[in-house]
């Protein structure tokens, strides 16, 4: 219901710069239409003639942009399938109205609004905040988090202070899946590249401000931070009970991001072994929570795990950040699994919750075109600003 409402109110905010779809653009497309990129304005200085580009295709008009930009978020918005819970809540730091081409920055708008209306129809946070400032705000609180979008790169920030860089993608998709991973890496310590460099000597991997010179050695460290980690989680006294079953994936693809002088062949296996380490955390913290009343740790990479003889199934694929649950109802949820220890318990009951659907919304009036205003719980809304006018032939 919420989606459709979604893609509903995209429709109509961008109703007025046309809705047939795909017109006016000069270049090849591809099978299936991304969003990758942003809009950007291009021009010839002998003959004065200007047009856009976006997604490898050159549109004549600025509401030949528009168009194909309502079409493809629409499309997109209809691509959006599992949702994701998660208990944190998110601030969106959107910057403030600047200078430059008129129909560039709607089109940027539009599609930036898009990406924080796909987080919230997939109730990926708990609440899901749009403010309209600078980095000066780029702060987060407990177990929140902050999403800054800043000269056109967004950044994801946790309450302890560490950030990470969120990529558009090619989708809407993408993008919840980068996110999604951009939450894993904050809740493991920090961005990859943060939590294992090149030690000083160059032949060892850093781990936590210390060089180890052998993989037995790493793994020793990784299980010894895991264990001082185990000791803080706090038994719940309102468990989901029932047998569960989490199947951790064998190890698969890292997301490396090398440093200037960084060696792959150093560094692949060492963060290869942490992402393991990561999912051995999370088996060990589900057990200690009592959340269940048994827990089966298992390792492969089934897309779909059978059910058996358990009242809950758990499991992530080599490729993904998120987790699948599933319970004995045969409906499959993607959750984020905490893996600090605060509250873990809790905020496993709640990801293994599903929400409530939301209410059915009351017809609004829409507010005239290029005036902000404001919902009952303060949030800025900002409609479509106005498009300059084709001159007339």
């Amino acid at each position: 219901m919420r989606l459709s409402l979604v893609v509903a109110a995209l429709a109509l905010a961008l109703s007025g710069c046309g809705s047939a779809p795909e017109p006016q653009a000069t270049a090849a497309k591809t099978a299936r239409p991304d969003m990758a990129g942003r809009p950007s304005l291009s021009g010839d200085w002998m003959s004065g003639a200007r047009s856009y580009r976006w997604g490898g295709s050159s549109f004549s008009s600025g509401p030949a942009l528009m168009a194909v930009v309502n079409d493809r978020i629409a499309r997109h918005m209809t691509l959006i399938s599992t949702p994701t819970t998660n208990v944190a809540a998110l601030r969106v730091l959107l910057p403030l109205p600047g200078g430059g081409d008129a129909v560039v920055a709607e089109a940027s708008r539009q599609l930036d609004m898009a990406r924080i209306e796909a987080i919230r129809a997939v109730g990926m946070f708990k609440s899901v905040r749009v403010e309209l400032t600078g980095r000066d705000k780029f702060k987060a609180r407990g177990h929140d988090y902050v999403l800054l979008l800043e000269n056109g790169q967004w950044r994801l920030k946790n309450g302890n202070g560490l950030e990470t860089v969120v990529d558009d993608g090619a989708d809407l998709t993408a993008f919840l899946d980068n996110l999604a991973a951009g939450l894993d890496r904050l809740q493991g310590g920090g961005d990859w590249a943060a939590v294992l460099t090149v030690g000083p000597s160059g032949h060892g991997v850093q781990f936590q401000g210390r060089e180890y010179l052998s993989m037995l050695r790493l793994n020793d460290a990784f299980d010894t931070a895991n264990a001082e980690l185990l000791r803080k989680i706090k038994p719940t006294d309102k468990p989901l009970g029932g047998r569960a079953l989490l199947v951790i994936p064998t190890m698969g693809a890292s997301d490396i991001q090398l440093r200037p002088g960084e060696d792959l062949a150093l560094l692949d296996t060492a963060r290869q072994a942490y992402r393991l380490s990561l999912d051995k955390r999370v088996a060990r913290f589900v057990a200690a929570s009592k959340v269940f009343s048994f827990v089966a740790v298992e390792f492969g990479n089934d897309p779909e795990p059978a059910q058996g003889a358990f009242d809950w199934v758990l499991w992530r694929m080599p490729d993904a950040m998120s987790w699948s649950a599933r319970g004995r109802d045969g409906v499959v949820m993607s959750v984020v699994l905490p893996i600090l220890p605060d509250d873990f318990a809790g905020q496993l009951i709640q990801a293994m919750t599903p929400p409530p659907p939301p209410p059915a919304a009351e017809p609004e009036s829409m507010p005239s075109v290029g005036d902000p205003v404001t919902d009952a719980g303060g949030e800025i809304i900002i409609p479509p600003l106005p498009l300059p006018q084709e001159p007339q032939q």
